[in-house]
Formats: structure tokens, C-alpha cells, sequence
């Protein structure tokens, strides 16, 4: 195997941090400057590069606390008390006993600026604490903080238009099973006319009976859809009433018993002793349990 080497210029290193001053840092943050013992140097940044909402040092080198007091809080949008909090949050003590929890410390301002509001962030970053040498940069946020509003603004009317397509689904399924119920109890109820006709063929009473329990399990789906939209809205409410358990069960034996014979099972259904004849609580809820069970 061929071995080969390549001839770096030898100011490589000083055109790979020229590269990365001017086409990386200075692309993500509009001024670096460096803080010693109250003081700033700007190492990075230029002025006239910045065509709106400027609030770029007057002197390259200054007084830090001049600087933020001169022409930062000046221009920060909002009440006496908001420039006060702001002031306190970039001032060096609130910088320095940040630093000691976590780094970097970072504060966002809304300038008023011209008329216009722009959104700034300083970042501060330690380099040698016992020297109080550390880091400032500073960046312009306000067209990342309009595309995240912008997102949350769709966002919003998003989630709105679902919530009212649910609403009008669950108007909609409210309202047709209210329109079924109507069809589905006149056919129970003459059901039970029809059972108490006398010298009743045992197999048509036989028929009449398995009619009326489908029906009342159809009318059981029917209430389920009106559930959905009760639970949807806030308003499901579990009945505490009487019901008798031997009359849910010879409802379910009918419904499932068809559907084993229809696919070759057998069922059986065998009562424990200590089963009692009444109980209290919501009747449909359970025969729907028992069926969604006993169905799958």
C-alpha cells in the first residue's frame, strides 16, 4: 500500500479560525465581546453590519455596565419595573452568581427600537473566574421568535379546527342515536305486545324473544354511541339502580349461545352458588363489559 502525505499550508490554523470568526460566529451572534473585571472589549462585530435594531457598543472598548445602562436599558420595551428586572439580570453580580450554577447564563430583552420591536439575547459563558474574565454574546432573536410564533399561531388555529370537527362528530352521533332509540323501542315494545298474546306457538314466542334481546342489545350499541359523546363532553354518569343479574345473564346466553352455534362453539354458562339475584349498580355498563368479553 501506497503511503501518502499532504502539504498544509502553514497558515492553515489562521484560515480555519478566519473561516470560523466570519462565516460561522459572526453568522449566529452579531457581537462577541469579552468582559474583564467590569470592563468589555468587542472581538468580534461590526456595526455597520447591523442595518436595524442596533444596539451595537458606541466604543469598542468600555465599561461594561456603561454600556448596558447607556444604550440597552434605554431602549428595553416595557414598564420602569420591567427595565429594572432586566438591568438586574445583566448586571456583573447577577452574571457571575449565575455562572456558579450553570452555564451558560443567558437573558432575553424586547427592544423598542425605531418603533419596532426587536428581541435580543446576551449569552455569557465563564472563561477564568478568579480573573472575573468571561464571555458576552449577543445575538438578534426576533425572526426566530415570529417563525415560533407564527408555528404556534397554526398550531392553535390547528387544534381549534379539530376541536370543532369533534364537536360537530359528536352533535352528529348524539343526534342520529337519539333518532335511532325511537325506531328500536317501538320495536321492543311491540315485541312484548306480541308476547302476551295467548295460545302463543311456542317456537314463534321462541323467536319473539330472541328478537326482543338483539333488540335490546342493538338499542344497548345505540346508548353506547350517546356514552361516547357524554364521556366527551364531561357528563358520563354510572346509574346506581337495582337490576336483576338472572335477566342480564339470559339476555347474554341468548345473544352469544346464536353466535357459538353460528361458528361451531359451545357455550356454556354455569352459575356459582354464592351468585345473588339482585344487585345494585348500572346494568347496561355491565352487560356491555360482559358482551365486549364474551364477543372477543
Amino acid at each position: 500500500m501506497n503511503e501518502f502525505t499532504v502539504e498544509y499550508p502553514e497558515k492553515l490554523s489562521e484560515t480555519v479560525n478566519k473561516v470560523l470568526i466570519e462565516k460561522v460566529l459572526a453568522e449566529q451572534y452579531d457581537m462577541i465581546t469579552y468582559l474583564i473585571n467590569g470592563s468589555y472589549g468587542v472581538a468580534i462585530g461590526d456595526a455597520a453590519k447591523i442595518q436595524k435594531g442596533s444596539i451595537f457598543p458606541r466604543k469598542l472598548n468600555g465599561v461594561y455596565m456603561d454600556y448596558i445602562t447607556e444604550q440597552v436599558i434605554p431602549v428595553v420595551k416595557g414598564t420602569d419595573e420591567k427595565k429594572e428586572r432586566i438591568l438586574q439580570a445583566l448586571s456583573l453580580e447577577t452574571i457571575e452568581r449565575e455562572l456558579l450554577e450553570a452555564e451558560p447564563y443567558s437573558v432575553d430583552v424586547a427592544c423598542l427600537i425605531d418603533g419596532e420591536t426587536y428581541n435580543k439575547r446576551f449569552m455569557f459563558y465563564t472563561v477564568d473566574r478568579e480573573q472575573h474574565f468571561y464571555l458576552l454574546l449577543k445575538s438578534d432573536i426576533t425572526d426566530v421568535l415570529r417563525k415560533q410564533k407564527s408555528r404556534n399561531e397554526l398550531l392553535a388555529h390547528t387544534l381549534k379546527e379539530a376541536e370543532q370537527a369533534n364537536a360537530a362528530k359528536t352533535s352528529f352521533l348524539s343526534s342520529m342515536s337519539h333518532e335511532m332509540r325511537t325506531p328500536m323501542n317501538a320495536i321492543i315494545g311491540l315485541g312484548s305486545i306480541a308476547l302476551k298474546e295467548k295460545n302463543l306457538p311456542d317456537n314463534i314466542r321462541t323467536y319473539l324473544e330472541k328478537i326482543g334481546d338483539s333488540a335490546q342489545h342493538l338499542l344497548s350499541l345505540i346508548n353506547d354511541i350517546l356514552d361516547m359523546s357524554r364521556i366527551e363532553s364531561g357528563r358520563m354518569v354510572l346509574r346506581n339502580e337495582e337490576f336483576s343479574f338472572k335477566s342480564v345473564l339470559e339476555q347474554l346466553n341468548t345473544m352469544i349461545q346464536s353466535q357459538c352455534l353460528d361458528k361451531g362453539l359451545q357455550y356454556e354458562c354455569i352459575l356459582g352458588n354464592q351468585i345473588d339475584d339482585y344487585y345494585i349498580g348500572d346494568e347496561m355498563k355491565l352487560k356491555q363489559v360482559l358482551i365486549n368479553i364474551l364477543s372477543n
